[in-house]
């Protein structure tokens, strides 16, 4: 058998309507899910979904978000490299 690492980088364009992050919104989020303060970790948070295919465009529910048309939220691939790694 073989067994070879593999390393993924992927990137990713995350498209938010930053006014719909207000302070009530954030204070919410923190409650529920993650303590997040800054629009930047949502953005990221975002994308790693989006890279792992938790979620897509074409999907009418985030969770923690609701529907993405709401939070203006996209996303594009923007290209990958994939190459096996030395451990």
């Amino acid at each position: 058998m073989k067994t070879e690492a593999v390393g993924i980088q992927q990137l990713v364009h995350v498209t938010v309507d930053e006014d719909k992050f207000t302070p009530e919104f954030m204070e919410e989020f923190r409650k529920s899910f993650y303590n997040f303060h800054t629009l930047n970790e949502h953005i990221e948070h975002l994308g790693q979904m989006y890279a792992r295919g938790i979620v897509s465009n074409f999907d009418s529910f985030i969770e923690g978000y609701g529907d993405p048309a709401e939070f203006g939220i996209k996303f594009a691939s923007a290209g990958q490299e994939v190459e096996i790694v030395d451990l």
